[in-house]
């Protein structure tokens, strides 16, 4: 192989490892964009706090075991007047319970020890205000650390194309201090210009020291789905393992 030939073969390697770098940039960027709200629930505002979670304490030292509306803000540049609003209502209880002391899910150990329940055959109702329009997704956890059992509730979602949606039916809590699982339920949420909030209902369902739960939710953008590009050829991220690449022929030069 002469001068000329090496020299092409370098600038064809520097560009696709320019290409590939770039497309990793590109999609942990878009993934720190997407996120735009995470709530951690518990008790008064020394519950533990899951990282990179936003506490829900609007009372301060005391939280309120009632069934009222409570409204918390948070900024952000997603809020059509600077910051959501989250509401909350149907609860009977706010606790923190036993830490998650083993399995694979110890590191949320923050989030799902402590939550806002029923335990009375009641309905939680979350609603979360001020969005801009877009297309959303939504993650919600259900798993009792004590106190739960075996009774069943719904998830349902209103939004600007439904009300009442049913996401889950009849679901129960994960359970324990050492899950091998947890119940996280993720569905897409639409808000529109008319119609700029979305709600939530856990339930009906719980009993005593037969909890209805949830422990917290996020709320992130659903964005496109991240493009790499080669020359010649455009390939969705993930790329299918059954695809073969295969570029134009690289143009080489001899002295």
């Amino acid at each position: 192989m002469n001068t000329g030939q090496k020299c092409w073969l370098s600038l064809a390697v520097a560009s696709i490892r320019m290409i590939t770098s770039l497309g990793i940039f590109v999609l942990t960027t878009n993934s720190t964009l997407g996120q735009v709200l995470r709530i951690d629930f518990g008790q008064n505002e020394q519950n533990p706090l899951q990282g990179e979670f936003e506490g829900f304490n609007p009372w301060g030292a005391t939280s309120t075991d009632n069934g009222n509306p409570v409204t918390q803000t948070y900024s952000s540049d997603q809020a059509t007047d600077g910051t959501i609003d989250v509401t909350v209502q149907g609860q009977s209880h706010w606790r923190d319970y036993a830490p998650l002391t083993g399995g694979a899910f110890s590191s949320m150990s923050s989030l799902l020890s402590d939550e806002v329940l029923n335990s009375s055959g009641g309905t939680i109702t979350i609603t979360i205000s001020d969005l801009k329009p877009g297309s959303y997704y939504m993650s919600t956890y259900h798993h009792a650390s004590e106190n739960g059992g075996n009774t069943t509730y719904d998830l349902k979602l209103t939004d600007a194309n439904a009300t009442d949606k049913v996401i889950a039916s009849g679901m129960t809590s994960s359970l324990g201090t050492s899950p091998g699982s947890i119940n996280k339920q993720t569905f897409p949420v639409d808000v529109n210009a008319s119609s700029n909030d979305v709600s939530i209902k856990i339930g009906p369902g719980g009993a005593a020291g037969n909890n209805l739960v949830i422990n917290g939710f996020e709320l992130g953008l659903n964005l496109p789905t991240p493009v790499i590009t080669i020359p010649s050829s455009t390939y969705a991220y993930p790329i299918p393992v059954n695809v073969t690449f295969n570029p134009s022929p690289l143009l080489i030069i001899s002295n």
